[in-house]
Formats: structure tokens, C-alpha cells, sequence
């Protein structure tokens, strides 16, 4: 991969980011992955776990604060549970990856591509909802479980911690606070995405390249978002994911021709 490649490869996902807003999870570096560098799926794959490390850890160190502010029972559970559950599940995770076809990972791509879409394309936050002050206890429970072992799998198994369905799912449903939520997903997606590279090492499946590639592409990203975003007003925003959303959906049938 050229260096002008990761240039314009990550000026554009850095434009894209900037108009949704999107901080870590940006999904979109695969699919340019595929279809302008030509990676083939499971390198992709592994420079992607690099860039959702880096930038999940980011919004950690920007909510430092907030992070201080936590419950001290909700502490000893970030530091305690989410590391257990995200260690296991990443390591079935990456098993997963190494044991399934290319074909299989391109067609999970293609269904989370497509979804991914749909989210984006239909489902808004209200102002109302983005302001939940207590959620539905069961649904709390059920999240502050189920969500480390998702991040954990599906980021060892094709680099997604699925953010764009989870939170949707809690917010709407569970009635949970967004930035919580927010944030409570950058912790799992940090660790899943660490634990995921580290297993890569462990199985001599990945490699300083892939490392430098990712540092190399996010830090791009991240230095193009910060440079537009103020060109992208808020009232855009809805209408900008929308139209990313469309994008998307007819990705997915790009996607699924890779098959």
C-alpha cells in the first residue's frame, strides 16, 4: 500500500467522519481498504484493529474526566469484568478468524455493511432520547454483559465492536444515556481491540506492518476530521448520514460480488 494510497484512503474516511461526527469506530477504513488499496479481507482485518485501538483510546483520554466521575462498583467492573469477558471473547474471536474461509469473513462483511447502512439511513436520535437519565435496570444489566462479549468477538472476528447497532439498541430500547453508552462501548472496544492484536502476535498472524499502517492511516484520519469538521454544520448532520447510509446499502452489494 502506497503512501499517497493512505493518503487519499484516509482523507476520505476523514471527511465522511467529520460530517457524522464518528470518533473511533470508523468502519468505513475497510471498505476502502477493499476496494482502493485492494487488501485482501483478513489483512484488512488486522490494520483495522489497529486503527479502533488508537481511537478508542483517544476518547478515553478526552474523558478523562468524566471517567474519574464514574461509580466506584461501575470502576471495579471496567477494570475487572469487561477485561475478563473481553479477553475471552477476543481470543474466540480471533480462533474464529483464523478458522473461517475469506469468503465467510466477506459475506459477514457484507451483512454488517448492510445493516450498518440501514442504521444510519433510518433510525435518528432524538434530542429527548440523547438525554436519558435512567435507563430500564434489566436492559442495564443485560448490556453491561452481552456488550463486552459482542465487542470482544466480532472485534477479534472481523474488527467491529458492531457501536453502530449497539448503541442504537440501548439508547432506543434501554433508555440509556448516550454519552454513558458512548463511552461505556470506547472502554470494551479498547480492550477487545488490544486483546484482538495481542492474539494476533500470539498466533504469528500479525505483524509491525499492519501496526504501522494502521498508526499511519488513523493518525491521518484523525488529523483530516479535526481539520473539516468545522465545515460541516449541525443541522447537515442528519441529512449527510442518510445519504452515507444509501452509500453504504450499495456497498453492500459490492461487498457480496467479492464472494
Amino acid at each position: 500500500m502506497s503512501l499517497i494510497t493512505i493518503i487519499i484512503l484516509s482523507s476520505i474516511v476523514g471527511i465522511i467522519t467529520a460530517g457524522l461526527s464518528i470518533r473511533f469506530d470508523r468502519f468505513f477504513v475497510m471498505l476502502l481498504l477493499l476496494f482502493l488499496a485492494g487488501v485482501e479481507i483478513k489483512n484488512a482485518v488486522n490494520i483495522f484493529l489497529i486503527i479502533i485501538f488508537l481511537g478508542a483510546a483517544m476518547i478515553l483520554v478526552e474523558n478523562k474526566e468524566n471517567l474519574r466521575k464514574i461509580p466506584a462498583e461501575n470502576i471495579t467492573k471496567f477494570l475487572t469484568i469487561i477485561p475478563m469477558l473481553t479477553w475471552l471473547f477476543s481470543f474466540l474471536g480471533t480462533w474464529a478468524f483464523m478458522s473461517v474461509s475469506s469468503v465467510t469473513l466477506i459475506a459477514t462483511f457484507g451483512v454488517l455493511t448492510f445493516f450498518y447502512g440501514l442504521r444510519m439511513t433510518l433510525i435518528h436520535f432524538k434530542e429527548e432520547e440523547k438525554n436519558h437519565i435512567h435507563g430500564m435496570p434489566v436492559m442495564q444489566k443485560f448490556c453491561g454483559l452481552a456488550g463486552p462479549m459482542i465487542s470482544g468477538f466480532f472485534v477479534g472476528f472481523i474488527g467491529t465492536s458492531l457501536k453502530s447497532l449497539k448503541i442504537p439498541f440501548a439508547v432506543k430500547f434501554g433508555k440509556m444515556n448516550l454519552s454513558q453508552v458512548y463511552i461505556g462501548n470506547a472502554i470494551t472496544a479498547a480492550y477487545a481491540s488490544l486483546f484482538a492484536i495481542m492474539w494476533r502476535f500470539v498466533f504469528g498472524i500479525g505483524n509491525v506492518l499492519f501496526l504501522l499502517y494502521g498508526v499511519a492511516i488513523w493518525g491521518t484520519i484523525h488529523g483530516v476530521s479535526d481539520l473539516v469538521s468545522p465545515v460541516f454544520p449541525g443541522r447537515w448532520k442528519k441529512g449527510f448520514q442518510i445519504i452515507v447510509g444509501l452509500a453504504l446499502l450499495i456497498a453492500a452489494v459490492k461487498v457480496f460480488k467479492l464472494i
